[in-house]
């Protein structure tokens, strides 16, 4: 599984990219790689309290990205399905994101 994120946490507040922030510019790629269920909580854990997890969880920063799949692949964007692609683009802009209070 992979996740671009631009904040820290996904779903109900799983930490997946401590060092993500809103309004920088840049977004955190995850990748989960298929493993164990002990060798996925232990990599999890280790991402949420600021370490490395190799081999199980790997985030790495960027300001875009360009991901090739072999197969067609479903793709969420902000949680909503779209249509089985190949290929994504993602990019971000620092600041364009604007929470109302």
């Amino acid at each position: 599984a992979g996740f671009f994120l631009n904040q820290p946490t996904i779903g109900r507040g799983l930490l997946l990219a401590p060092g993500a922030r809103r309004d920088d510019g840049v977004f955190e790629l995850v990748f989960i790689r298929p493993s164990s269920s002990m060798k996925l909580l232990t990599g999890l854990w280790k991402v949420s309290v600021g370490r490395e997890a190799p081999g199980q969880v790997v985030v790495k920063s960027a300001v875009a990205a360009r991901l090739s799949f072999a197969s067609p692949q479903m793709v969420f964007a902000d949680g909503e399905p779209q249509s089985p692609t190949r290929v994504v683009d993602v990019g971000v802009l620092p600041g364009a994101f604007q929470l109302l209070h």
